[in-house]
């Protein structure tokens, strides 16, 4: 537990999206902290609920989705804790928070940008929305955050649109937009994942940064293990919309503790490994999001599985040194959830 301030409380938060096919959990019963000046990394394969999570928080779960159960406990509003689970997600008091307390940066930055409009003026707009600045402040403004994000000639970058910028740019437009109004919370889903490897390493030393110089807490969800190892500290592994992992960053990539963080980290490929030797593989396939798992959705993957994780879903444990494991066999526990 970090001794920083409590910005962000999620209590066992479900969320739901009801479909023709059935009911798909694709979140549940998610419980994370998130405190003033840090980071948090939330991994895992897509479709385990990381970006439904950033949603939820965002209030902008789209239907048929919809938060069922949980709070999310906001301290950073008026310095009154406020549930943004039970706010109208189209009201006058999440619209406050969302997009100015908390700001969320998409993984492809040409959905969070429309081709018809300068990036100057889509920055504007979001001030606007928060701010009373003139539009001649505004723009002396607008080239200050695009010099702070790295971008070059921010005197002129500031009236081209989108497509005249390349990939890494416009990554730098949308971190611009969303750290205008100086949230406190920025939630960055998969930001890295269309980039090359050097634009990805700018990036990261530009999140570091802003991190370290705006004091924002940032929640970074990626499903690249190394990504998360370079920004993060603390780290929740996520599995089939629960979390079964979640500790220090340096602790969990130093020793997994859960099969499947364990699993995560062999398949990475390594340097020195031959070219002809294959890489490690998590057996089986990802559940199938409309199956109900009466045990731990991991089990039918697991090597150190025992007949409890057939029969019941263990919770998240408590052990030493700040980590939490949800796993029969590494608890110790094979009579309960406790």
């Amino acid at each position: 537990m970090s001794a920083k301030p409590l910005l962000l409380e999620i209590k066992n938060l479900d969320v739901n999206f009801y479909l023709d096919e059935g009911t798909v959990e694709a979140v549940q019963d998610v419980s994370l902290d998130i405190y003033q000046d840090y980071a948090l990394g939330i991994v895992g394969e897509s479709g385990c609920g990381k970006s439904v999570l950033s949603q939820a928080i965002m209030r902008i779960v789209p239907r048929p989705g919809e938060i069922t159960g949980g709070e999310l406990v906001y301290h950073g509003h008026n310095s009154h804790p406020v549930d943004i689970a039970k706010l109208d997600g189209t009201g006058k008091a999440i619209r406050a928070i969302r997009g100015n307390e908390i700001a969320l940066i998409l993984q492809e930055p040409m959905a969070a940008l429309s081709p018809l409009y300068t990036v100057g003026n889509q920055i504007r707009d979001a001030l606007f929305q928060h701010t009373s600045m003139s539009r001649n402040e505004a723009r002396d403004y607008i080239i200050e955050l695009l010099d702070q994000v790295g971008i070059p000639q921010p005197e002129t970058r500031i009236d081209q649109y989108p497509f005249e910028l390349s990939g890494g740019l416009r990554q730098r437009v949308v971190i611009a937009m969303a750290i205008a109004c100086k949230p406190k919370l920025l939630i960055a889903d998969e930001p890295t994942t269309a980039l090359d490897v050097t634009i990805q390493a700018q990036i990261l030393k530009l999140f570091q940064e802003l991190k370290d110089s705006l004091e924002i807490s940032i929640i970074f969800i990626s499903h690249d293990l190394a990504v998360i190892s370079e920004i993060a500290d603390e780290v929740a592994v996520m599995y089939n919309g629960r979390v079964v992992e979640k500790g220090p960053a340096s602790k969990v990539f130093a020793e997994p503790l859960h099969p499947y963080t364990v699993g995560l980290l062999k398949s990475v490929p390594k340097l020195g490994v031959k070219s002809r030797e294959r890489l490690t593989v998590i057996e089986g396939s990802v559940p199938d999001p409309f199956m109900k798992y009466k045990g731990c959705a991991f089990h039918p993957r697991c090597s150190i599985r025992e007949e409890v994780c057939t029969v019941q879903c263990p919770t998240l444990k408590t052990l030493e040194q700040e980590r939490e494991v949800a796993c029969f066999p590494i608890q110790g526990n094979t009579g309960g959830t406790e």
